[in-house]
């Protein structure tokens, strides 16, 4: 059975591009940080409770989260494309298409990061009026950011004007054909 809400991603107009330097290195800064505060809680419990089954679980969580994170570095994509009706995000954290037509305001701001190493990168911020995620956040954006607005609020122009269009057209006559008893509406 389909959802309701399911969007239909129509013809990729194109990539947008992405600083890859900044997400891994966003990346594996999160990982290391979260590890040690694991690390430490774990070592912090197995001084604490001197059993030997905190022991085991320590070291089997300590192997766990060292090849997890392994794991995730390696398989770690960062990936926005934009299309004639929808925005795709691909990215370790979330997998989501965003219809345009749900799309309030575009906005183009500079992060805390983008300034700090003067890359050149933005993030787009994009509101909705979804009642599940109010706003969406393109990070690291290797692009001109108030340009990539300006295209993206002129395909939600388009986009609201063809599902707007799309409920006022009527159909010009209809048709009757009988076929074996039956009316067929045409």
């Amino acid at each position: 059975m389909k959802d309701k809400n399911e969007i239909r991603v129509s013809k990729k107009i194109r990539d947008i591009d992405v600083d890859l330097y900044q997400h891994f290195f966003v990346l594996n800064t999160m990982l290391v940080v979260f590890n040690i505060f694991l690390t430490v809680a774990l070592i912090y419990m197995c001084v604490k409770m001197q059993y030997w089954y905190i022991y085991v679980i320590g070291g089997v969580l300590f192997v766990l989260i060292t090849v997890y994170s392994i794991l995730t570095h390696k398989k770690a994509v960062f990936k926005y494309s934009l299309h004639e009706n929808s925005i795709v995000i691909f990215t370790i954290f979330r997998k989501e298409i965003i219809n345009l037509a749900d799309i309030v305001s575009v906005s183009a701001k500079k992060t805390f990061i983008d300034k700090m190493f003067k890359r050149g990168s933005c993030t787009i911020v994009l509101k909705t009026n979804s009642y599940i995620n109010k706003k969406y956040c393109l990070y690291y954006l290797n692009e001109d950011g108030e340009e990539l607005c300006e295209q993206i609020k002129g395909l939600i122009e388009k986009t609201k004007f063809d599902i707007k269009t799309a409920n006022e057209v009527k159909p010009i006559e209809e048709k009757v054909v009988e076929i074996q008893n039956r009316k067929i509406i045409k």
